[in-house]
């Protein structure tokens, strides 16, 4: 499906975003391990607190490679961290919680059209 003849950086620049995304999200899930409670409910909450992170990982293992499915995913994923986390209200929690899932679906669909753009000059040209 990804021609060799992309850039290298194209091919790997969202997925590392939302790898580094992911573990971004993820360190905000440690606040539960601060307070009193006992350790099963900070268990507990750690792990609902990391349910986004779950869902990212997966999305990307899903569509590693098929950069148009993930480019519509993760601009939709974006659009619903909008939506379920209010981060519209204020432009730095929406440029660090939902731009970068939207910038990483742009650069999936690029990666897509680049490939695509490839392949049809290479039926042009041979």
């Amino acid at each position: 499906m990804l021609k060799k003849e992309i850039p290298i950086n194209l091919i790997w620049l969202p997925r590392l975003l939302i790898i580094a995304y992911t573990l971004f999200i993820s360190l905000f899930a440690l606040d539960t391990m601060a307070g009193s409670a006992p350790m099963h409910q900070k268990a507990g909450g750690l792990a609902m607190h990391l349910i986004p992170s779950l869902i990212l990982l997966i999305t990307l293992l899903v569509y590693w490679k098929n950069p148009l499915h993930s480019g519509m995913v993760f601009i939709a994923l974006g659009v619903v961290f909008t939506v379920w986390f209010n981060t519209n209200r204020d432009i730095g929690i929406f440029c660090m919680i939902s731009l970068p899932l939207i910038l990483a679906g742009t650069l999936f669909i690029a990666c897509f059209l680049a490939s695509r753009k490839k392949a049809s000059g290479n039926r042009l040209s041979g």
